[in-house]
């Protein structure tokens, strides 16, 4: 007589599971009977969950995201089916079908993990300002975990606001003070801020917690090249070299920004000389030698400002609102576009009275070395533009020209500041997270990439006040240079 088949709860093949794991320690012992367990109940999503848990631990994402669609295809309101299955989509990088999978997740609960999974899938995709506003809600909901208040400061530093994204970092560090990755994103939020001691500060604090930590040890050293503490950088960046072979990201980068530190130091000689004679010209047969691995292009970079020369009524937009020559003081106009520059580089923060600024220039008989910074600032406007109106830019097709002519407003502008590194490309990004993150184009590609804009793009522009301001916001766009460009672009 055949005994009547019993039927298991919906959790039993879990059970089953633990049970042959802690008796046998043979996993695929267990997962055969996880099997068995899922043919005889083929409406729980139970074994399938197992299944998929099982191989996410074990890094096998393929499988967990067939066994996570098992189990929601199963159970479609069983939202951690949906949970794990965004989670494994984001590990094999399909950030839209994550996107997905974290919505109906979130649309079964409102959870705080599942809310930040669906901003780091959002971010993936470049979708910042919604990714912010997934990761407030899930620091909102489970505040104690810091690693959602870091999640939030990553992404404000993503979006270009340095102070509160070091105020979510410090909210993280409250719940966790001695967490390397969130210092380490302290220290990045502190370096876009311009605040460069407290920078450091938290990128050596990083490394005093975990002197493992990669992307700190590649960030300080970087950090310090900026500083123009050159020797404590490269030895930072030798160090970073010595990490063991799983740091490959972080040795690719030390390699790549110890490389670019070369050629940057080779091209002083020829700037400082550039400067001196007031001219570019001894800069040019230098650039023609550049490495070819410098001269890679970003062709989204290109495509955008393609764009932009095909619909140009948004640059007159932007034209018709620069200040005209008209509406400034007689007394003023000759030398009203070193002042305007001035006063328009430190918008919102300038004191100094425009008509005393030009009364001060047009009495000012010291040399530069007995000049503050603040003064020589405007010192070094004038000049450059006293020298705009005797040079002509070089032809648009002639590359390394276009790159030298940058170059050299660059450095005039900033000579007399030291850490701004007078026509230097800047050499690297900061490492927001373990992977290096590159905000604008990667430093490599800065190079070959104005070239590429100038000799294919600029043409396209109609000549006078757009072409200028497609020029202007190009460079600003590519922010190349240690200052951010604010004093190169004007």
């Amino acid at each position: 007589m055949r005994a009547a088949r019993v039927r298991l709860p919906d959790d039993g093949p879990i059970l089953l599971l633990r049970l042959a794991e802690t008796r046998c320690g043979n996993g695929e012992f267990a997962a055969t009977n996880l099997r068995r367990a899922a043919t005889l109940m083929p409406r729980s999503a139970g074994p399938w969950l197992a299944l998929a848990r099982r191989d996410e631990a074990q890094g096998k994402f393929d499988a967990a995201a067939g066994h996570y669609a098992q189990a929601a295809q199963r159970q479609p309101r069983r939202a951690p089916a949906w949970s794990g299955l965004g989670r494994a989509m984001l590990q094999l990088h399909r950030a839209q079908e994550a996107v997905d999978a974290f919505g109906t997740a979130l649309g079964l609960r409102d959870d705080a993990v599942d809310w930040g999974n669906l901003a780091i899938a959002l971010e993936a995709m470049g979708r910042t300002p919604e990714a912010l506003s997934a990761a407030q809600r899930a620091a909102s909901l489970a505040p104690e975990l810091a690693a959602l208040h870091a999640n939030v400061g990553h992404l404000l530093y993503r979006l270009g606001r340095p102070p509160e994204a070091a105020a979510a970092l410090h909210r993280a560090l409250a719940f966790a003070p001695r967490a390397a990755d969130v210092l380490n994103k302290l220290g990045c939020a502190y370096c876009a801020w311009g605040r460069h001691d407290e920078s450091e500060a938290r990128f050596r604090e990083a490394l005093a917690v975990d002197p493992a930590c990669a992307a700190a040890l590649v960030n300080l050293g970087t950090q310090l090249l900026h500083l123009r503490r050159t020797a404590e950088g490269r030895q930072c960046l030798h160090d970073a070299l010595a990490l063991p072979p799983h740091e490959a990201d972080a040795r690719g980068e030390a390699t790549r920004v110890l490389a670019m530190l070369e050629w940057e130091e080779t091209l002083q000689p020829s700037i400082a000389a550039a400067v001196l004679n007031e001219s570019p010209a001894s800069l040019v047969p230098v650039l023609e030698l550049t490495p070819s691995a410098r001269m890679s292009l970003e062709p989204g970079r290109l495509a955008q400002f393609a764009r932009l020369a095909q619909g140009e009524s948004a640059l007159r937009a932007i034209v018709a609102g620069f200040p005209r020559l008209e509406s400034v003081p007689k007394a003023a106009a000759e030398r009203w576009p070193a002042i305007e520059a001035h006063f328009a580089s430190h918008r919102g923060s300038a004191s100094v009275d425009v008509h005393q600024t030009l009364t001060w220039l047009a009495r000012r008989t010291q040399s530069d070395a007995s000049e503050t910074p603040e003064n020589l600032d405007v010192v070094r406007y004038e000049r450059a533009v006293r020298l705009a109106a005797q040079l002509n830019p070089p032809d648009p097709e002639h590359g390394a020209a276009w790159e030298a002519w940058i170059r050299f407003w660059h450095a005039t502008l900033t000579w007399h500041r030291p850490r701004l590194a007078s026509g230097l490309i800047k050499i690297s990004s900061t490492w927001m997270t373990a992977r290096p993150l590159v905000r604008w184009t990667p430093p490599e590609q800065v190079a070959g990439t104005l070239r590429g804009l100038f000799t294919e793009v600029y043409p396209q522009f109609s000549p006078g006040p757009c072409r200028a301001a497609g020029a202007y916001f190009a460079v600003l766009e590519l922010h190349g240079f240690v200052d951010g460009n604010g004093r190169l672009a004007r």
